[in-house]
């Protein structure tokens, strides 16, 4: 019987974001006196201290959300629309790693979902039951530190990302007036389309090139260009700027 692992859709794979919840500029003197020299300043890239998560600078802007209905494979609920991001935000270079997760589950003792309950979804003949006993830290094929964590929950990345916004306030490097979240559905696409209207970007001419994963043989084998099974290692040399 082959087992595969969960798809890692967005609640399943962390991104982060860090944006404003209140009105406040970013490089305003005031607004930075209560911060480090080690916070985040608006239009710059920025790095989490001790965790090695990288953070790129998104700007505020529009863009048009959704597909057009010419558009291979398109969602019913993909109708076009323009949304303005009227402010700037940071997210996520790459998605939140094994050994990121490890640091988080460490200082508070957390437990997924997963671990909880009856484990987490796997392929197996053509559903997707929980495979009890199975979890981030046994999701069924073999990850190092560098991989993307897999098999987190909403609930569960939610409790990372109120961890991490009271770690860095410890630290002065946030101000009262930032957190870290996930991502808005018009933020994700904002940032993932960087400003390009199709499917694909410029130089990308197939999911092959898009894919930093391969789906196991029963979900139609699509190898991607890094060779790899399952998961990719998030790559190191990944420039921030």
């Amino acid at each position: 019987m082959k087992h595969y692992p969960p798809i890692n859709f967005l609640p399943l794979i962390l991104t982060l974001i860090l944006g404003t919840v209140m009105t406040i500029a970013a490089k305003d003197p005031e607004e930075r006196q209560d911060r480090s020299d080690e916070a985040p300043d608006a239009g710059s890239p920025y790095t989490i201290a001790g965790l090695d998560l990288p953070l790129k600078w998104i700007p505020p802007g529009s863009f048009v959300m959704g597909s057009p209905v010419t558009e291979r494979k398109r969602e019913r609920e993909e109708h076009q629309h323009e949304v303005v991001i009227s402010r700037g935000f940071w997210i996520g270079a790459c998605e939140v790693t094994v050994d990121q997760w490890k640091s988080f589950v460490h200082a508070r003792g957390y437990q997924t979902e997963a671990e909880r309950g009856g484990g987490i979804r796997q392929w197996i003949q053509g559903q997707w039951p929980h495979v009890k006993g199975s979890s981030w830290r046994n999701p069924g094929f073999a990850q190092t530190g560098d991989h993307p964590v897999v098999g987190i929950s909403w609930n569960d990345a939610m409790a990372f990302c109120e961890w991490l916004t009271d770690r860095e306030r410890q630290a002065n490097r946030l101000t009262s007036g930032y957190r870290y979240a996930l991502p808005t559905e018009a933020e994700w696409e904002y940032a993932c389309r960087a400003g390009y209207e199709g499917p694909f970007l410029p130089d990308v001419k197939s999911m092959k090139d898009e894919f930093w994963f391969r789906f196991g043989d029963g979900l139609g084998g699509i190898l991607a260009k890094d060779c790899l099974l399952y998961t990719s290692p998030s790559p190191r040399d990944l420039s921030t700027s």
